[in-house]
């Protein structure tokens, strides 16, 4: 074989070599294109989507979760609050309970206007004892009364004026004297009180009077 043939034959050889990989190259690009569109199949836009509302979704659910659990704990809270608040309110409503309220001496018709009197009492030779009543009259008209809170003093009695605007005489006017009478709670016998010393008790509005009284 001469120079010539060895070289077509060589030729020839290479170019079946260089073809095979080529064929070889496009064999695999089209393995790998037809997996890449597959893939592009399976994950189109609405299976993404999809995907991502189910993401959503369960975010939303949990953070819903956690402010179920927060709101739980304000109802405990709230519900707390207002068993303290309930307490509150039967403490208070047990204190006016405890208010005392005058049980001889009836006062109907006090005004806007008063002067207050205060002062030691003493009950047959006694301090006056926690419930006794004081009373003051203006003209024979019972213009306030008092319940004794602490032993042997009162006030402050509030002794109201009279209504100028009504025909009754519901009280003092300025310049009325004063007279006080006491009720013995624990032997439940009404005494007149004596002012001591002989002190002034002359109703003025809006004065704050000390007499001390005896009976």
């Amino acid at each position: 074989m001469d120079f010539k043939s060895k070289f077509v034959l060589v030729l020839i050889i290479s170019l079946l070599v260089i073809n095979s990989f080529v064929l070889v190259f496009f064999i695999k690009k089209s393995i790998t294109g037809e997996a890449i569109r597959d893939d592009v199949k399976l994950k189109s836009p609405t299976s993404i989507d999809e995907d991502k509302e189910t993401e959503t979704q369960s975010t939303d659910e949990g953070s819903i979760g956690s402010g179920g659990s927060s709101s739980s704990g304000g109802s405990s809270s709230s519900g707390s609050g207002g068993s303290s608040g309930g307490s509150n309110n039967e403490q208070k409503n047990g204190q006016e309970e405890e208010k005392l309220e005058p049980a001889y001496f009836k006062l109907t018709s006090p005004t806007s206007k008063w002067a207050d009197f205060y002062g030691s009492l003493t009950i047959d030779n006694e301090p006056a004892q926690i419930g006794d009543e004081i009373a003051a009259f203006a003209q024979g008209n019972l213009c306030g009364v008092f319940i004794v809170e602490n032993k042997g003093s009162y006030g402050f009695l509030h002794v109201y004026a009279d209504d100028v605007l009504t025909r009754e005489d519901e009280g003092a006017i300025s310049g009325d004297k004063i007279i006080f009478k006491v009720f013995d709670l624990s032997k439940g016998i009404e005494r007149e009180a004596v002012i001591v010393d002989n002190a002034n008790a002359i109703w003025h509005a809006d004065e704050r009077i000390k007499i001390d009284l005896e009976d």
